[in-house]
């Protein structure tokens, strides 16, 4: 559930996390929240910024002294725009309900002949692979699932990339766009197992 997603957070001296896709920030943006205050302040600014940053009425409002890159200090802006869009309300039905489609792609797959997960779905991420019929190596296998993204891109069909784990390669799916269904999940997978298959023949011939 959302409101789990940052549950016993005090016990951390500071967390982070990146608003730019799941929060629906159109640019790179994200936060960093901490137990101390001045820690940011102290961290950031240490080498020196009044030149920059002036004591003035308006110290207290200026978060560029508080921030990475100081010249960046607005992309705060954009994550308090889509909170006030979103709302919590908005985001916690977000994520609970790609949480549900997760689940159901990671089912499919373990249910399924053609594909075998690769990692834990802990989150929104899940890496599986296709399960090659003529299995001659983790570099045939690695080869096979990379053309298969690469030729569903080239095709119009799913855009969807590959990643690593455990020296083991395969598709890579992030979920982060609400209008995902499971119809979709299902159209994927099939896509996928269709290509595999194909280029396994192809492989033959």
């Amino acid at each position: 559930k959302y409101r789990h997603l940052v549950a016993d957070c005090h016990l951390a001296d500071s967390f982070a996390w990146d608003a730019h896709k799941l929060m629906n920030v159109p640019l790179t943006a994200a936060v960093i929240l901490t137990k101390k205050q001045g820690v940011l302040e102290a961290t950031c600014s240490g080498g020196g910024g009044s030149y920059l940053f002036h004591a003035d009425e308006n110290a207290d409002y200026n978060l560029g002294n508080k921030s990475i890159q100081c010249g960046r200090r607005a992309d705060s802006l954009k994550v308090w725009s889509s909170w006030k869009v979103m709302g919590n309300k908005g985001f916690e039905e977000k994520i609970d309900y790609l949480q549900s489609v997760k689940q159901y792609c990671v089912d499919a797959i373990n249910k399924s002949d053609a594909f075998e997960m690769l990692a834990p779905a802990v989150y929104l991420n899940i890496v599986f692979r296709y399960k090659v019929k003529n299995f001659i190596s983790e570099a045939h296998s690695r080869a096979l699932n990379i053309k298969i993204t690469k030729t569903l891109i080239a095709e119009g069909g799913s855009y969807i990339d590959y990643a690593s784990f455990k020296s083991k390669s395969g598709i890579r799916l992030i979920l982060a766009n609400q209008n995902v269904t499971n119809e979709h999940i299902d159209t994927l997978l099939a896509d996928c197992e269709r290509v595999g298959q194909r280029l396994e023949r192809e492989e033959q011939s």
